[in-house]
């Protein structure tokens, strides 16, 4: 098969995909042809179409910032596509570009496996995200670029899309992006044409769904601002909210916190299998596919599974399973599936909930855990205390509940800094499991981190699952 040649080919994890995103949109509208998986990607033979990709281009971005590289530090490196790319762009003497983002230092050699050591000595000049064109210019200049625009290109036209909330926006069932509440860096998506274009918004806490018909001219620049209601919070009545006579002392060092949070609540092939739901897409007469990365061990077609979260348990038969466009039998840790659960209607279901096998998790609105606040000098813009009354938001893998924190007796309020064993009281139950990382937001920003360390039945009782 004959796949499409891009001169310029976008390299990045899923964490750094805004500055992919801006900087695709940015090369595409200076007439260079550029590659963007999220854009260019057809459904088959996802492996040979990237190698396809780099191979026929001149000039290789890779975007790198904290936790990019860590495959690098494990045996196994080559089972990270990131690292294969950058492996294969390396074997084929690419003229590799880096941009390092969020302050992040290029490793020295000693710290990549032999296929990737020469990305070390590679040039990266000088970025700055509030500068981007600044960026493009100076690499034109400097002739850093192998590739040179098409400037004889039709006009792109280009929507600019924001949100009130997180959520995710798709065009004709292909996820476009991801959206981050209240952020001021929008999502760039270049058309080719002008006309209709028709967009299905998700909010990832309510899994409420908007229809978006724009309609957009050539070279225009149009926003789109994806507003949804405010969530209805339930404050929590400050008398009802005295401490418990309870001791609780940390389970974990800070150091140990520390490598179980930069971790995450990625498992291993041999646990049991987790599946957190992401997103999901009801077919007529069939059921519901659920979409998501599988946080631990392995699922089979057939196989029966169990729904958890929000009181709604129900078991279910994995009838299909989707990978990169094409049907599997089996689906591993650390896969991006779509799995397709029979007898399901859209009701049954919410992002947020987890696809497991049975009896691996449990379900709770309290557990107690170890947090970790951070300061105001480091991603905290204010300083804050938390009262036991004070409403807080708990993102527990894909879940957004609202709750609240309990202290230990002789503890009257948190503080930022504060790294100190608490109770968690949510106001849904969700599925929990005893090491699993979760963050916590107040007034729209995250302000900390926790572990959980011991699953609990109520409010009021101490009894441990």
């Amino acid at each position: 098969m004959v796949y499409m040649q891009y001169d310029i080919f976008i390299s990045y994890k899923r964490k750094s995909l805004p500055t992919a995103n801006n900087l695709y949109y940015r090369l595409t509208t200076r007439g260079y042809s550029t590659f963007f998986d999220l854009e260019e990607m057809g459904r088959d033979n996802f492996n040979v179409q990237l190698l396809s990709y780099i191979e026929n281009a001149k000039d290789v971005f890779v975007i790198l910032e904290e936790g990019s590289l860590d495959a690098c530090r494990q045996n196994n490196w080559e089972k990270d596509w990131f690292c294969r790319e950058i492996a294969y762009a390396l074997e084929k003497k690419k003229n590799i570009i880096p941009i390092l983002i969020g302050g992040y230092q290029m490793p020295s050699s000693d710290y990549f496996p032999a296929k990737l050591k020469e990305l070390s000595f590679k040039n990266a000049p000088e970025f700055n995200f509030s500068f981007f064109e600044a960026y493009l210019d100076k690499l034109m200049e400097k002739e850093y670029l192998l590739s040179k625009p098409n400037l004889q290109e039709n006009a792109t036209s280009v929507f600019k899309f924001y949100s009130n909330e997180t959520c995710q926006v798709f065009k004709e069932g292909k996820l476009v992006c991801s959206l981050e509440g209240m952020s001021d860096a929008p999502y760039y998506l270049p058309v080719p044409r002008k006309g209709d274009y028709r967009f299905k918004a998700v909010n990832i806490s309510t899994a409420d769904e908007q229809q978006l018909k724009e309609h957009i001219d050539s070279d225009e620049e149009k926003e789109i601002e994806i507003s949804w209601k405010p969530q209805k919070v339930n404050i929590i009545e400050s008398e009802k909210c005295k401490g418990e006579d309870f001791e609780l002392k940390l389970e974990y060092s800070k150091d140990d916190f520390k490598l179980l949070v930069q971790r995450g609540n990625t498992g291993t092939f041999d646990q049991s299998f987790v599946l957190p739901i992401e997103d999901t897409y009801p077919i007529e007469g069939r059921g519901i596919v659920v979409t998501g990365r599988i946080e631990s061990g392995n699922v089979k077609v057939g196989e029966v599974l169990v729904l958890v979260g929000y009181g709604n348990n129900k078991s279910v038969q994995c009838q299909g399973i989707e990978m990169k466009g094409k049907m599997w039998d089996k689906a591993f840790v650390g896969d991006e599936v779509g799995l397709l659960l029979g007898g399901l209607k859209k009701e049954d279901i919410a992002v947020g909930q987890v696809v497991a096998q049975p009896y691996c998790l449990s379900e709770s609105k309290t557990f107690n855990c170890d947090c970790f606040f951070f300061e105001s000098n480091r991603g905290v813009d204010f300083d804050y205390e938390i009262s036991r009354s004070q409403p807080l938001q708990f993102y527990i893998r894909t879940a957004n509940v609202w709750g609240r924190l309990d202290f230990a007796k002789g503890v009257k309020r948190l503080k930022s800094g504060d790294y100190l064993p608490v109770k968690a009281i949510l106001q849904e139950s969700v599925p929990l499991n005893r090491g699993l990382v979760f963050a916590i937001r107040m007034e729209g920003t995250t302000i900390g981190v926790g572990i959980v360390t011991a699953v609990l039945l109520s409010c009021n009782a101490g009894e441990q699952r």
